[in-house]
């Protein structure tokens, strides 16, 4: 299915240890917002060839070298991880052409860690973007931008198939809410599992409120519940209606 929608946000989701980049999107036509997922592309980063260690371009050794990356296991953080593709990539660098070696990785996490596994063969490149943003620099999207997409699968998890950006003179039509969320944490950081929500602040285009269970107050913004539960239900509750 063909569509164009609106680019609010990108991050990277992980579904049974596959990533992939999962765009928050604005439907053109509907309003309705949604999020795909784009499971094809792979992460990467670029080395620059010391010869003296890995031969010259185009030599036998050269190419055994390029064939050790991918059969080379590293161990990153615990975990087995592997260079997936080796290809040639012609850039500048300061003005000037090079020849690299793109490696691509399965994981995103594992690009630092293999990156450093091969710091003795040349210089590394582009090996610190984070995978959602590399994704949008290659695919040349910025936010709030339209763009025409090929999506299919269920509503659920739709699959982006492709996408490119679309000149267009106006921006997504949002509504915007800012909340923050107080906690009880004496220990630092807090933990949702045992520290309460002492109140949640909130405020958008019709005003600005607080819901809190713990103080009681006389100012007209503040909300006194009688629980934890409460107030995080009835700011839910706020979310839900003021989405719809």
């Amino acid at each position: 299915m063909e569509t164009r929608a609106f680019l609010l946000d990108a991050d990277t989701a992980y579904s049974k240890g596959k990533a992939a980049v999962r765009l928050f999107l604005k439907s053109e036509k509907t309003g309705v917002a949604f999020p795909a997922y784009d499971e094809s592309f792979a992460p990467y980063f670029y080395l620059l060839p010391d010869e003296a260690k890995t031969g010259e371009w185009g030599s036998p050794t050269f190419g055994q070298f390029k064939k050790s990356l991918m059969e080379t296991s590293f161990r990153i953080r615990g975990e087995d991880a592997r260079i997936t593709g080796v290809s040639e990539e012609h850039k500048l660098f300061f003005l000037k052409p090079v020849r690299l070696l793109k490696l691509s990785c399965s994981n995103p996490g594992h690009v630092p860690g293999i990156s450093d596994a091969v710091r003795e063969f040349g210089k590394r490149f582009e090996d610190s973007i984070a995978f959602h943003l590399r994704y949008l620099i290659d695919n040349k999207l910025s936010m709030n931008s339209l763009s025409e997409l090929e999506i299919s699968g269920p509503a659920r998890r739709r699959a982006v198939r492709s996408i490119r950006a679309v000149d267009s003179p106006v921006d997504a039509p949002l509504r915007v809410l800012s909340f923050d969320i107080e906690t009880y944490n004496p220990s630092g950081s807090p933990n949702a599992s045992k520290d309460p929500c002492m109140m949640i602040s909130f405020a958008d285009s019709s005003g600005a409120q607080v819901f809190s269970f713990k103080h009681s107050s006389k100012l007209p913004f503040v909300k006194f519940f009688p629980s934890e539960k409460d107030v995080i239900e009835s700011f839910a509750g706020l979310v839900r209606e003021r989405r719809a």
